[in-house]
């Protein structure tokens, strides 16, 4: 039996982390077809399951509005995997569901996986598991994969795949006000894609335009539909429906969150929050950045550089054994394969003289990206790229980073 595993999480999330957890070292490492976003998959056996797992991009919704939710998007669609599993950083739980109740209304079984577990347990959050399960009706399995624990549980979840699909329940969200614009658009489709044709009305009422184009196959007055019952709903509550979709699934991660967790160290400032009001201060942000922006560039530029007095001569010396033991040069003529040699050891010994630079530069940003800087410098630096005509969704994004 063969299964396809998609894992799919906000960034910082641990997913990487569980990815390589259970894949092990049988991993490959492409592009998605068309653009420049890593695919990246592992292959392994449970008992005598053949699992393919594909890491998805990090995403913060399943909307169109970055090439990577467009890409974990569409793989899943046309994809269509046997299992999501759903990567939740426990210690950001109601951040993390906004993405979930996404992922469980496609219509393919989904597995939420409770991540850092121990990060949530130092921060005094004590979750529910059991409730999540009983709420959400689907499987929750709590792990730290730093740790490898949670990994049996996966395992064994992977190894049932078959019953999983078997009595896989289609969960379904009230939309309230909306719920008549969804029926609408639903009674006026008939699509076998493999996913929930509720799922792509919804997608639609948010302007999505994969939903849009998929369900265009139907109905092709599919967009003219849409856009009618867009307007009506507009005209009816005097909001957009992107907005209210957006708002009810938060509101439902809260109700979710408080059903299911209790936080023991409520009023207590963790570390990370400490340090978030010095490095996030109004004030200090831009110097903080400034200087260690200043560091890098002193660190990787101007010591590695340095560090090249000591590579230059080995690659000098490497560079002048190749002209060595290339037939020697007349008077008239070069050789071809001596023209051939020296170019090319050239041409690799200019690149491998930048190594150190590189080396240290990439050390560092990853560094940076580790401890959750990254998308704290995309938060301060915000206002400033709206200015300059960047999307700037920063601000509903750097709170669901790796932790300082």
């Amino acid at each position: 039996m063969q299964i396809k595993v998609a894992l799919a999480g906000q960034p910082n999330c641990g997913k990487s982390t569980v990815f390589n957890m259970i894949s092990g070292i049988r991993q490959h490492i492409a592009n998605y077809p068309g653009v420049t976003v890593d695919k990246k998959s592992g292959f392994f056996s449970v008992a005598d399951v053949d699992v393919e797992m594909v890491d998805l991009p990090g995403t913060y919704s399943f909307s169109s509005y970055s090439l990577e939710e467009k890409v974990a998007k569409e793989f899943i669609v046309n994809e269509k995997p046997d299992v999501i599993l759903n990567i939740i950083d426990a210690s950001n739980l109601k951040r993390n569901l906004y993405l979930t109740f996404q992922l469980l209304e496609i219509g393919i079984p989904v597995v939420i996986v409770l991540n850092m577990l121990d990060v949530a347990k130092r921060r005094g959050i004590i979750i529910d598991s059991g409730k999540i399960a009983q709420i959400l009706k689907c499987p929750v399995i709590c792990a730290s994969a730093s740790k490898g624990e949670g990994k049996a549980e996966i395992l064994d979840i992977l190894r049932n795949a078959k019953n999983l699909k078997q009595n896989y329940e289609e969960f379904k969200v009230n939309y309230e006000d909306l719920e008549p614009f969804v029926l609408e658009l639903q009674n006026s489709v008939s699509l076998d894609k493999g996913v929930s044709v509720r799922w792509l009305c919804v997608k639609a009422l948010e302007n999505d335009a994969s939903a849009l184009n998929l369900l265009k196959n139907s109905n092709a007055e599919i967009e003219n539909l849409t856009a009618e019952q867009r307007a009506k709903f507009s005209e009816k509550t005097g909001k957009s429906s992107e907005g209210y979709l957006a708002a009810l699934r938060y509101e439902n991660a809260s109700i979710v969150f408080s059903e299911c967790v209790k936080e023991t160290k409520k009023n207590q400032a963790t570390l990370t929050d400490k340090i978030d009001k010095i490095i996030l201060n109004r004030w200090l942000s831009f110097p903080i950045l400034f200087a260690i922006i200043f560091a890098i560039y002193e660190s990787s530029i101007v010591f590695g550089y340095k560090l090249t007095n000591y590579t230059w001569p080995l690659l000098a010396a490497i560079k002048n054994f190749v002209s060595d033991i290339s037939p020697e040069p007349d008077i008239a003529k070069v050789p071809l394969i001596t023209d051939a040699a020296i170019w090319l050891i050239n041409s690799a010994v200019a690149l491998l003289n930048y190594l150190p630079i590189f080396f240290i530069l990439f050390a560092m940003i990853a560094i940076l990206e580790d401890v959750g800087y990254m998308p704290r410098m995309a938060f301060i630096l915000d206002k400033f790229l709206k200015n300059s005509a960047y999307t700037g969704k920063a601000p509903y994004r750097w709170c669901s980073a790796g932790h300082l």
